[in-house]
């Protein structure tokens, strides 16, 4: 009976074991990648909404430029899953992209 106990608890260990291991392998983030005809429709959408997005209070216009833009992204712009390691933080060494794309990363 103790030989059994120990089989099982050395096999539940190594099991425990594997799945951590593997659990804390590389992953895959969701951006939004751009060709240079998309990142022209972005600045085009950003310049001719500027004006109704301006509701002439206290807002910041930076903010309201930066949330046009990515407005724009997520409008005109395809998603892409690049690499990441475990912690989120993208490996750039490993993104295959056409000449013209741009990445644009951490947009939700």
């Amino acid at each position: 009976m103790n030989k059994l106990k120990t089989k099982i608890s050395y096999t539940l260990y190594t099991l425990l074991c594997i799945v951590a291991l593997t659990s804390c392998s590389d992953k895959k983030t969701r951006c939004y990648s751009c060709l240079k005809e998309d990142n022209l429709k972005v600045v085009e959408f950003v310049s001719s909404n500027i004006k109704n997005a301006n509701n002439m209070s206290d807002e910041e216009m930076e903010d309201v430029i930066t949330e046009l833009r990515e407005t724009g992204i997520k409008l005109y712009c395809k998603q892409k899953f690049i690499p990441t390691t475990w912690d989120n933080q993208i490996k750039y060494n490993e993104i295959v992209k056409e000449e013209n794309e741009t990445i644009h990363p951490f947009l939700y």
